[in-house]
């Protein structure tokens, strides 16, 4: 498995010397670049443009001629995990603006003609942004208003959209497009149903120092939990061990409120 010219263990040995760590966002950013650069012509000069300043801009940085310090890779925090490649001086615009779509069939009942428009306007928007000095909080807020436009969801001021986390975004799409519910998932610990509460916050932080002072007092083999408003440490070999019976009625009652 290779990631553009590179072995995937060449790539990972160059993504711990340039980045410092293995970030998942790396390795996420290096087969999203691959991707893209599989779908350039041979041969041509282009810029970049990343939307989030975590972690992607490196992989660009890593698989293209693309830096921050030759200008050919814009930085933009438009809160999405996007990056975009296009043709370097213009000729993308050009070819957009002299496209024939009328013998065009698009999925989703996009209108071709529309569809073609809203391409131009990205593309007109990118170019501006590799530009000498460009506007990047007008930028940022024509591209929130934009986008939602294309997809029509409920209206909201500029200022509103500018504003909004892509999660958020995410949300709006889903619920009023594809009329589906949406619960937040917070990476890491996997958390569905929303933020975490005090007590949640309290418990992790007394569980997991009482994990580290296990270790530090030479305890193994015992997990760290809560019992009569405190911590225990219970043996692993009792909770391996130990034999719950199921709750049918409430087994019952979660397949009913699932529903």
């Amino acid at each position: 498995m290779n990631i553009c010219t590179y072995s995937y263990e060449e790539y990972i040995h160059l993504v711990k010397s340039f980045h410092g760590t293995l970030a998942p966002g790396l390795l996420i950013g290096g087969f999203m670049v691959d991707l893209a650069m599989k779908h350039l012509p041979e041969g041509d000069f282009f810029d970049a443009v990343c939307e989030t300043p975590v972690c992607l801009p490196d992989a660009v940085q890593i698989l293209t001629p693309c830096t921050i310090g030759n200008g050919w890779l814009s930085v933009v925090s438009f809160g999405k995990f996007a990056i975009t490649l296009y043709e370097k001086y213009g000729e993308i615009i050009e070819r957009l603006e002299a496209a024939d779509m009328s013998n065009c069939t698009l999925p989703l009942c996009v209108e071709p003609e529309a569809y073609r428009q809203d391409l131009l306007w990205f593309a007109r928007r990118f170019h501006e942004m590799a530009g000498p000095a460009p506007d990047r909080e007008r930028i940022r807020r024509e591209y929130w208003d934009k986008s939602l436009h294309i997809y029509d969801v409920i209206p909201m001021s500029a200022d509103e959209r500018a504003e909004m986390s892509a999660t958020r975004f995410a949300q709006i799409l889903a619920v009023e497009r594809l009329h589906e519910d949406v619960r937040v998932t917070i990476l890491g610990h996997v958390q569905r149903g929303g933020s975490p509460t005090v007590f949640d916050r309290y418990l992790a932080t007394r569980l997991g120092s009482a994990a580290v002072q296990a270790l530090r007092d030479g305890k193994r083999g015992v997990l760290a939990g809560w019992r009569d408003s405190g911590v225990a440490y219970v043996p692993l070999r009792e909770v391996v061990s130990g034999r719950k019976d199921l709750n049918v009625s409430l087994w019952r009652l979660a397949l009913m409120l699932s529903k």
